[in-house]
Order: C-alpha cells, then sequence, then structure tokens
C-alpha cells in the first residue's frame, strides 16, 4: 500500500479530541462521583456529600436512640396481622385450599413504635427558663432545735435528733411560696418537650437583707436552707464532641445523672418530691413549735397526699391518733366495731380490732371458738384487700395540684433577735434534658443538672421577737446611774440579773447561773448590745394613768441608748416600773 502524506494538523488531531474527551469524563467522575452532593431523603431535601451522609445519618440514629429508650407503649393495642379473615377465605377458596385453622390466631405481639413524635420531640429543642415563685410569706419562732448535720437523703441522721450537743437556742423562719407547677409544664410542651415536659423540683433557695437603722435594706445575702436530709452533689455530665461532629456523654456520667433523677422522683411514688419542695422542720425541744404553713387557698395535706400516693400525714400536729383497743372486750363487740372502721376506710384502726376480736376467739375453747377465729381472720383478709384497692385507686386518680407550695427554713445561720428581715426564693428543676445532647440545639445545655428559676419578689419585713429584754429598775442621781433588770430567753425560759449602768456603759454581761431545765450553772450572755448615751433625770413627759389610761404629765428618768441594730431608744422609769410585760415576765421565767 503506498504510503500518504499527513499534515501536521491531521496528525495531532485525534490526540487532541482524545485528551478533551479525557478530561470531560474525569469532570464528570470528580463532578457526580466525588465532589457533587447526593441527595438524602425526598426531592427538594438537603443536598449532603458523601463523607457528610454518615455524620448526618449517625446524629439522627442518636436522637432516634434516645426517643425509643424514653418512648411509651401505644395508647391502642396493635391491629392484628389479619384483620379480615372473610376477605382471606375468598381468597384461598378460589386457590382450592382450605381456609380452616387448627388452632385461633393470636394477635402478634406489639413491636416497638417508629413513629414517637407523639411522645418526644422531634427536632432538636431549646431550654426553657423557670418562672419565678409567687411573693413569698414568712412565718417565725423562737424555739431550742437540734441542728445537726442532715442525714443522707431519704435517710435521716437520727443521732442528730436527740443530741443534745446539737440542741441550740434558735430563731427560725420558714419561707414559703407558690409555685405554678401547670403554667411551667405548658411552657415546655409549648417549646415542643414532649414527654420531657415536667417539671422535677430540686430544692428551693432563699435570701435574706436586713433593715439598716436608717430604713434602708442591704444586699441580698444567700442562705444555705436548714434541712433534716441532703442530696448528693453530683457533677455536670462532659458533654464531649467527637471529630465527626457528634456529642456524646461518657457512660459512667449518664448512669450519674440518671440515678440522681431516679432519687429525686422516687419511681412511682414521689414522695421525695413531696420532700424536696417541703421539707420538715428539724426537730424541736422547747419552745414554739414549727407547724406546716396554711396559706388561703392552698391545701398543703392534698398537696403531700397526691406527691405520696398513700393518704397519710407527714406533720405531726395533724396525724390521728391511734384508737386505744380493749383486748379484753367482747368478740362481738371487737367485730362490730373493726366492720365500722372498714366501712369509714380506717384501715389501720380496723386491722386493730380485727386481731383483738382473733385474740378474744383463740381464748374460747370449742367449736365456737373456732368458727369466732376463722370469722375474725375473714374480716382481716378482707380489711387487707380493701386497703390495697383504696391504695391502688388512689395512686390510679392521683393528679397533681395545678399550684404547688414550697418553703425552706432559715435556722441557725445569724438570724438575730430584735432585727427586721425580708426574703425572697426561688426554685430549682432538674433539667430533663441532662446527658442528653442529641436532642438539644446547644448539646452543651446537657451538662446542665438543675434548671435555676427566677428570683421571687421581697416578702414583706418581718420583725424577729427579741430574746432580750431591758427594764429600768430604779434610778440613783447622786451616782449618776440606773439599775436596769435584763431578761434573756435561754433553755426555753426566761431568766433576769440587774446591772448598774451610767452614760458609755454597755448593758449587760455574761453571768454563770443556774440554768433549766436541771439547774446545772452555766455562763448566760446577757450582753443586750446597747449602749447607754444619756440618762435625764429630770424628764418631762406625758404618760397614761395607769387606772384611767388618760395621759398626765410626770417628771421622771429617761435612760437613751443605742440597740444592738444601731437604733436610738428610749425608755421612761415611770412606764417600765408599771409594764404589764415586765409583770408578766416575772411571774413566766424560771426560777431557780
Amino acid at each position: 500500500m503506498a504510503k500518504q502524506a499527513v499534515g501536521p494538523v491531521i496528525r495531532y488531531l485525534d490526540k487532541a479530541v482524545l485528551a478533551v474527551c479525557g478530561i470531560v469524563f474525569l469532570y464528570f467522575v470528580a463532578m457526580y462521583g466525588v465532589m457533587s452532593p447526593n441527595k438524602a431523603g425526598d426531592p427538594g431535601s438537603e443536598q449532603l456529600g458523601p463523607a457528610e451522609i454518615d455524620l448526618a445519618i449517625r446524629q439522627d440514629a442518636e436522637r432516634l436512640r434516645e426517643r425509643l429508650l424514653n418512648a411509651e407503649p401505644p395508647p391502642t393495642p396493635t391491629p392484628s396481622p389479619m384483620p379480615n379473615l372473610q376477605e382471606m377465605d375468598n381468597v384461598l377458596a378460589m386457590a382450592g385450599i382450605s381456609g380452616e385453622i387448627p388452632s385461633p390466631v393470636q394477635p402478634a405481639p406489639p413491636v416497638p413504635r417508629q413513629d414517637v413524635g407523639d411522645v418526644d420531640t422531634v427536632e432538636p429543642v431549646d431550654l426553657v427558663n423557670v418562672i419565678a415563685l409567687g411573693k413569698p410569706q414568712v412565718m417565725t419562732g423562737r424555739s431550742g432545735v437540734y441542728l445537726g448535720p442532715p442525714g443522707d437523703f431519704k435517710v435521716d441522721n437520727e443521732a442528730a435528733r436527740t443530741d443534745k450537743t446539737f440542741l441550740q437556742d434558735t430563731n427560725w423562719v420558714t419561707v414559703y411560696a407558690p409555685f405554678d407547677r401547670a403554667q411551667q409544664e405548658e411552657l415546655f410542651r409549648q417549646a415542643d418537650h414532649g414527654r420531657y415536659a415536667v417539671a422535677v423540683a430540686v430544692g428551693t433557695d432563699i435570701q435574706r437583707r436586713i433593715q439598716q437603722p436608717g430604713g434602708g435594706w442591704s444586699d441580698w445575702e444567700s442562705i444555705t436552707p436548714t434541712r433534716l436530709m441532703a442530696l448528693p452533689d453530683v457533677a455536670p455530665p462532659d458533654v464531649q464532641q467527637t471529630p465527626k461532629g457528634i456529642y456524646e456523654v461518657p457512660e459512667a456520667d449518664r448512669k450519674a445523672v440518671d440515678d440522681f433523677f431516679a432519687l429525686i422522683t422516687d419511681g412511682t411514688n414521689n414522695e421525695a418530691q413531696c420532700a424536696l419542695l417541703r421539707p420538715l422542720f428539724p426537730p424541736i425541744e422547747y419552745g414554739k413549735e414549727w407547724t406546716y404553713p396554711r396559706p388561703d387557698g392552698l391545701d398543703v395535706l392534698k398537696m403531700d397526699a397526691d406527691y405520696q400516693a398513700t393518704p397519710r400525714c407527714r406533720y405531726p400536729e395533724c396525724r390521728v391518733s391511734t384508737e386505744t383497743i380493749d383486748t379484753s372486750a367482747d368478740f362481738d363487740d371487737l367485730m362490730k366495731k373493726a366492720e365500722a372502721a372498714l366501712k369509714d376506710k380506717r384501715f389501720e384502726v380496723a386491722t386493730q380490732y380485727a386481731n383483738a376480736a382473733v385474740a378474744s376467739a383463740e381464748r374460747n375453747q370449742g367449736s365456737q371458738g373456732d368458727r369466732d377465729q376463722k370469722k375474725a381472720k375473714d374480716l382481716l383478709g378482707k380489711i387487707a384487700v380493701a386497703q390495697a384497692e383504696a391504695e391502688q385507686e388512689l395512686k390510679n386518680k392521683r393528679q397533681l395540684q395545678p399550684i404547688q407550695l414550697t418553703w425552706a427554713h432559715d435556722a441557725g445561720q445569724g438570724v438575730l433577735s430584735g432585727r427586721t428581715y425580708a426574703y425572697r426564693a426561688r426554685i430549682h428543676l432538674y433539667n430533663m434534658f441532662c446527658a442528653r445532647p442529641t436532642l438539644l440545639n446547644n448539646p452543651l445545655d446537657a451538662s446542665k443538672v438543675e434548671l435555676v428559676g427566677e428570683w421571687s419578689e421581697s416578702s414583706d419585713p418581718v420583725m424577729i421577737a427579741p430574746d432580750t429584754l431591758i427594764f429600768m429598775k430604779s434610778d440613783k442621781p447622786s451616782a449618776q446611774e440606773v439599775k436596769v433588770e435584763v431578761f434573756k430567753w435561754y433553755g426555753g425560759a426566761w431568766l433576769s440579773r440587774q446591772f448598774n449602768v451610767t452614760i458609755g456603759d454597755t448593758i449587760g454581761e455574761i453571768k454563770t447561773i443556774a440554768t433549766p431545765p436541771s439547774g446545772e450553772k452555766r455562763p448566760v450572755d446577757f450582753n443586750t448590745g446597747a449602749t447607754v448615751v444619756d440618762v435625764d433625770f429630770g424628764h418631762r413627759a406625758m404618760v397614761p394613768d395607769r387606772r384611767t389610761q388618760r395621759l398626765q404629765p410626770v417628771e421622771t428618768t429617761a435612760l437613751v441608748y443605742v440597740d444592738a441594730s444601731g437604733n436610738l431608744r428610749q425608755q421612761l422609769l415611770e412606764l417600765d416600773k408599771s409594764s404589764d410585760r415586765y409583770e408578766t415576765l416575772r411571774r413566766e421565767q424560771w426560777k431557780e
């Protein structure tokens, strides 16, 4: 074959075409095989590259795992996999197969729910602020209180209840305020918290401020509430981000907060919640008894019964004393009383009467005694069944009150006699998303164990009753001094000592005297914190006549002093000598 001449253009044209085709091929491979995003989901959904798909799937899987672990079973039974047997029989007949089923078809067991949108949040959510408590109210008293160290939560420190080394004369204040639980949970629901839209209390904070001599107020001071039992400290879970961007919590941290949650909710009983919202006051040996608050419109006993799901009372003043059972009574009489108590649902009393009836029947010999024993034991069985049914019915009907009362105690922490205080409070709630970062828009919020509420408004001022009182007894102008008698509340009683004072003296000092209740000599601090600034022996004043109560001019001695609060005060000898309060204290004071 003859050779053909090929020009330079023709010679490289095929190579150029091949190169262009190669470049186009490589472009499409890179574009659609590597760089171009793949669709995840339906058309129009977010475009994700291959490297991003795994991360997105894992995040969704983590959220789904949380929802499935906390999902509740469906409210209606799963339908049978064979809902229309008649249609199936027709199909089998056309195929020449018998429709006889040797045994009844059992419904398929329920399967785990895949659609959990109605019980849990579908998309990550934000935390919700905790609302402020209503305006606090206060009640106060002075008592001998066992202020020993608190025990572990739900395990009271019984030793501190009777150890005299922990017994203190204490001014105390209980601060109580309403918490709108229903409103808080509605805010949770509006934020799509799903099954986590539950207000679980952790405790209540209080702060106090003191009125200054000029009428102004000090800054707010945080107070550690006095408790019989204390919650354990729980470290915030460590929310960690993996190299692929997933937020996780170590299993040990998750278990710690889950155990804490189980402790403060106490399973289905929720008695722990009752104790956290409304902690009991420490034991009192003498002085004013502590009683539960009774604000208008709020039934504390019903709140407690709802949380505890048992019809019993936590407060000594409202417990019904057990009836005295006369075990020597007639059998028929005991049975009648047991049946009457059962009818009134006084199950403990009914049980005592029925047991007494059994004992009475055992004392009788013969067949009649045997029949009576069986009758009484049958009644005991009925009582047990009725009591169990009543408790179950109460649990089934339990519905927490929309408004819950919460309180905290300020005792033994410098609540000074004669001072005026104001208080405010705030509630702490458990963070239901704690250690669950995949459910939150801000995963780091999962490190918060508690959600802290806003501070309430201030309570009305409350003055603590003085535990030290001063009365003028006589004057001595020649020595420029007066005699005063100082009364001190100590050991549940008033004690007194007399002191001669003049300008510049501090009124009162420590005296070792016999003290109640045993008469043992102990040092008692009669120091009033007051300093004499003037004694006016010719002071003219208008004082009421003891018989007519009409004001009349008199010349008397005036004692002017600055008290422990920094206030300037004046007392008149004429008034102190005729004081009804002084006479009452003289009659009531402890006799050595």
